[in-house]
C-alpha cells in the first residue's frame, strides 16, 4: 500500500521544499538588497561577490564533504522527472519575464535601467524597483537551484555558492564594455559575440561564444573525495592530488 503513494509523498515533499527555498531565498534577497543596491557599478558587482564568498566559505565549513542518494534510489533513478521539473522551471521564468515586461512595474525597472536620476525625477522609485527585480530574480534561481538539486544523484552543500561563474559573467561583461567603449545594447551584444578572454579562473581555453551563444572552451574536472574533502584529480594541469583507485569508501578517504 506505501509503494502506492510513494510517488504522491514524494511529490509533495519537493513541492514543498521549492516553496521553502523560494520564500527563504527571497527573504534573505530582500535583506541583503537593501543595502547592497545603494551601491553602483563596479561597487555593487564587488559587494554582491563578497556576500557571496562568505556564504561559500561558510556553507562548506557548517557542511563539508558530499551528499548521495542511497544506492536503492540510484537504481530506480531516472531523468524523466528532473527533464520535466526543468521544463516547468523554464516556463514559469518565461511567463514571469513576458508578464513583467509588459507590466507598470515591468516599465518602471526598464525606465530605472536606462536612466536612474531621469526615472527618479519622474516619480519613480529607483530603490523599490531595484528591489522587486532583485528579489524577482533570486526566487527564479531558486526554483533552477531546485531543479538542479532534483537531477543531481550527489551534491556539494556549497557549491550553489560558488562565485567562480558570477566573476566569468563579469569578466565577460567587463571586457565587452572595454572593446564597445558604449553602453549601447546593440554595440555591447556584438562585443559580446566576439570575446576571446584567454586568462581565465576556471579549466579550459579561450572563452568565446558560437552561433547560438553556447560557451566554448570549457573543459570538466575529475574529483575524489579524499581526507573527506574534494579533490581535484584530473587532469593533470590542475590536479591538486593524484586520482586513488579502486575509490576509497567516503568515510575512510
Amino acid at each position: 500500500m506505501f509503494q502506492a503513494y510513494l510517488p504522491v509523498i514524494v511529490a509533495t515533499f519537493l513541492v514543498v521544499a521549492m516553496l521553502a527555498a523560494l520564500g527563504v531565498t527571497a527573504a534573505v534577497a530582500a535583506v541583503l538588497g537593501f543595502p547592497l543596491l545603494r551601491f553602483r557599478d563596479i561597487y555593487f558587482s564587488i559587494g554582491t561577490l563578497a556576500v557571496g564568498v562568505a556564504a561559500y566559505l561558510t556553507v562548506g565549513n557548517l557542511r563539508p564533504g558530499i551528499t548521495s542518494l542511497p544506492v536503492d534510489a540510484l537504481r530506480a533513478y531516472t531523468f524523466t522527472g528532473p527533464y520535466y521539473l526543468a521544463l516547468g522551471v523554464l516556463v514559469a521564468t518565461v511567463v514571469v519575464a513576458v508578464w513583467l515586461k509588459q507590466s507598470k512595474v515591468g516599465l518602471g525597472m526598464m525606465a530605472v535601467r536606462d536612466d536612474e536620476e531621469a526615472a527618479g525625477a519622474s516619480g519613480v522609485g529607483a530603490l523599490t524597483h531595484k528591489m522587486i527585480a532583485f528579489v524577482t530574480s533570486a526566487a527564479l534561481a531558486s526554483l533552477a537551484g531546485s531543479a538542479f538539486a532534483y537531477f543531481s544523484v550527489s551534491y556539494y552543500p556549497n557549491f550553489p555558492f560558488s562565485v567562480v561563474w558570477t566573476f566569468e559573467a563579469i569578466l565577460v561583461a567587463a571586457d565587452a564594455y572595454k572593446r564597445a567603449k558604449s553602453t549601447d545594447p546593440k554595440a555591447l551584444a556584438d562585443a559580446i559575440r566576439a570575446t576571446n578572454i584567454t586568462d581565465r579562473v576556471v579549466l579550459g581555453g579561450p572563452l568565446k561564444f558560437n552561433a547560438k551563444g553556447q560557451v566554448q572552451g570549457n573543459l570538466s574536472a575529475c574529483a575524489q573525495n579524499l581526507n573527506g574533502e574534494p579533490r581535484v584529480v584530473l587532469p593533470e594541469s590542475a590536479a591538486q592530488a593524484k586520482p586513488v583507485f579502486p575509490v576509497p569508501d567516503y568515510k575512510k578517504a
